[in-house]
């Protein structure tokens, strides 16, 4: 059976929050397979006045608009918002994680059978009309214990590495509370700077990203064309200059270029450099912490949009310690961001064994 969802009215305070029903959002699922709580709940009265369903155990919650094919089991009854197509498995027929993978399968087709102007969107007559083979429960049973298996060891290797992201979120906390040092602001320890391409050499352009760092402006912007485009305004950046977005820096988005030849970026950036006095490496963990992203904000200024321009971005202040200390710091937590690559690696790798598997067991 395919269920859809709904939404309680929000003007009404007694159909919110203080009710005992999970009520999940597409956002919730495809993260875990498993999901047992939501960030929102309801009440009877909520679940009685709008078009919800309560969703026994074992129902598989799959994501129907905007972010479609994303699924997981809950554990408990629950309900959606409208943004679901949930199964209730016939038993006699499918296993509840038999079909749970098999929906992940024919994500691609969900995809391609939705339609919507402002959103995708598949509805459930779509769905029921997508045939698919089902095997006998022996076989059924022993796909889904094979494929059980490895979303244990994924599930493994998500909380390696969120333990070692928790681990160093705790040395930056301990950095900020030590005795010793002193507070300096960030105008103390950066030097500002706008080197332009004044002679038009076409270096390389890249972007500033809050998750990768400095990339090449085309993997960002695929259809980006340079050509009879004047450069001349555009800032030239060397190996261990820092830069960031003004507007995005709230975000993440600063980094330290580690190329070794001369780039190019967007003359809306700004740059620095960390001044001889300390260490660049430790600069870095500090500019990119939480500590950091909540001053941002605050520092920030503007209308519609803030915009965090150098002035302000130097009043900011941090705790100092002495130079070599820093660099105890800085070896420390780039160890442990190594090791975040190297589970990352392996969390991919078996991201793609699973993906194998799913297309092969699926034929």
């Amino acid at each position: 059976m395919i269920v859809g969802g709904g939404t309680p009215d929000t003007s009404y305070k007694e159909y919110w929050n203080c009710g005992s029903i999970q009520w999940f959002t597409p956002s919730e699922v495809g993260k875990e397979k498993y999901v047992s709580l939501s960030e929102r709940q309801i009440t009877a009265s909520g679940l009685q006045n709008s078009s919800a369903k309560l969703l026994p155990a074992g129902s598989i919650l799959l994501s129907s608009r905007a972010t479609v094919g994303e699924c997981s089991i809950n554990l408990a009854e629950c309900c959606t918002n409208q943004g679901f197509q949930s199964f209730i498995p016939n038993k006699s027929i499918v296993g509840t994680e038999f079909l749970y993978y098999r929906l992940q399968t024919l994500k691609r087709v969900f995809i391609r059978k939705a339609c919507g102007s402002t959103f995708l969107e598949i509805s459930a007559s779509q769905i029921a009309k997508i045939w698919s083979f089902i095997p006998q429960e022996k076989e059924q049973n022993k796909i889904a214990s094979f494929l059980s298996l490895i979303d244990q060891r994924i599930a493994l290797q998500n909380k390696v590495i969120e333990d070692l992201r928790t681990l160093k979120k705790a040395i930056m906390a301990r950095l900020f509370h030590s005795s010793d040092g002193e507070m300096k602001t960030l105008g103390d320890l950066t030097v500002n700077f706008s080197n332009r391409n004044k002679q038009r050499i076409p270096y390389p352009m890249f972007s500033v990203t809050n998750d990768k760092g400095f990339i090449p402006q085309s993997e960002q912007f695929e259809d980006r064309e340079m050509e009879g485009e004047d450069i001349a305004a555009y800032k030239l950046i060397q190996a261990g200059d820092i830069a960031y977005n003004p507007a995005r820096i709230n975000v993440g988005s600063i980094a330290q270029y580690k190329g070794k030849t001369t780039c190019m970026i967007s003359s809306l950036y700004v740059c620095i450099q960390a001044k001889r006095t300390v260490s660049d490496r430790w600069l870095m963990h500090i500019l990119k912490s939480e500590r950091l992203l909540y001053y941002y904000n605050l520092y920030a200024e503007g209308g519609v949009r803030l915009y965090l321009f150098y002035p302000n971005f130097s009043r900011i202040k941090v705790f100092v310690p002495p130079y070599a200390k820093q660099e105890r710091i800085a070896d420390c937590l780039d160890a442990i961001e190594k090791k975040v690559e190297q589970e990352s690696v392996l969390l991919n790798d078996l991201m793609k064994q699973k993906q194998f598997f799913l297309s092969r067991l699926f034929l």
